[in-house]
């Protein structure tokens, strides 16, 4: 799993830490992730740490990808220290640097061209897979609102689109439009009431876009995967922080508002096949909203 000039350089990369044991851990679609647990001697407390093998098929950019993840938890670290703020390496995620002759990198790319990143693992943290109650969703808006709240001075036009268009409806919409006029595989008359019913409402469904072209809606930092387990709780179940910070971009917070409940008040799964299943649970909705 691990190539072995990556494994080498692990050594230097979490000094003074010597590596136990590295093992996968995590559920995630995208990167793949893995636990590094470290020795405790005399000398040293273990630390652990989390390593992830970068999608470069999603994030072709990886220098920009993780020159926003740096800008802004570098923002959000000063910010909690000039609050007073105890524990900060459990409130934000702490990238760990690796350094070579070459200077300091924020990524390691191994022999095969793979990209792999570290994060200081934060302790003592849990989450939870999905908003289950109004409650739990409460704290999940109660999290991204803090989120967006410490992030409302971030000048978000510093930051690039890793992933360009990635919640703009219209060119969602037009994207749609093209595959329904190729038609490749013949099924369109099999989904025509579906596709009249979405083609009706696209300029509705533009709004947010129309807006912020317009000047009403104000460009912020937005997380763009706002889905509950990428908020890490304490013991107490009190919020630490947010991660999963590949897509953060310049955009609408209606975007975040649109994806948690998109992902979280959907009484089925994503991909469901029973369709019986799926609905819009108003409870989750609300409790989002007022958090």
């Amino acid at each position: 799993m691990i190539p072995d000039d990556l494994r080498s350089a692990l050594d230097r990369w979490v000094y003074p830490y010597c590596v136990k044991e590295i093992s996968k851990t995590g559920n995630g679609l995208i990167n793949t992730t893995y636990l590094i647990e470290t020795v405790k001697d005399s000398a040293n407390e273990s630390c652990d740490f989390i390593l992830q093998k970068i999608n470069t098929a999603i994030f072709k950019d990886v220098d920009g990808l993780m020159n926003n993840i740096e800008k802004v938890t570098n923002y959000l670290r000063i910010k909690l220290v000039s609050q007073g703020i105890e524990d900060v390496s459990r409130r934000v995620l702490t990238i760990k640097y690796f350094c070579d002759d070459k200077g300091r990198h924020s990524y390691f790319k191994d022999r095969n061209g793979d990209c792999w990143r570290v994060y200081l693992k934060i302790s003592n943290a849990k989450s939870f897979e999905r908003m289950e109650n109004s409650s739990m969703a409460e704290l999940a808006g109660r999290a991204f609102g803090k989120f967006h709240e410490s992030l409302s001075g971030f000048d978000a036009s510093s930051l690039i689109e890793v992933l360009p268009g990635f919640h703009n409806t219209p060119m969602r919409i037009e994207n749609f439009i093209n595959k329904i006029e190729l038609d490749r595989v013949g099924r369109l008359s099999e989904v025509q009431e579906e596709v009249d019913f979405l083609l009706e409402r696209r300029e509705r469904y533009s709004q947010v876009v129309k807006m912020g072209r317009e000047g009403i809606l104000p460009i912020r930092v937005v997380h763009q995967d706002t889905k509950f387990n990428n908020v890490l709780l304490d013991e107490n179940n009190d919020i630490l922080c947010v991660i999963d910070l590949d897509t953060i971009m310049p955009g609408y917070i209606c975007y975040d508002v649109g994806d948690a409940i998109r992902s979280g008040a959907n009484t089925g799964d994503e991909d469901d096949q029973d369709l019986t299943r799926v609905s819009m649970d108003i409870e989750i909705f609300r409790g989002f909203v007022k958090g």
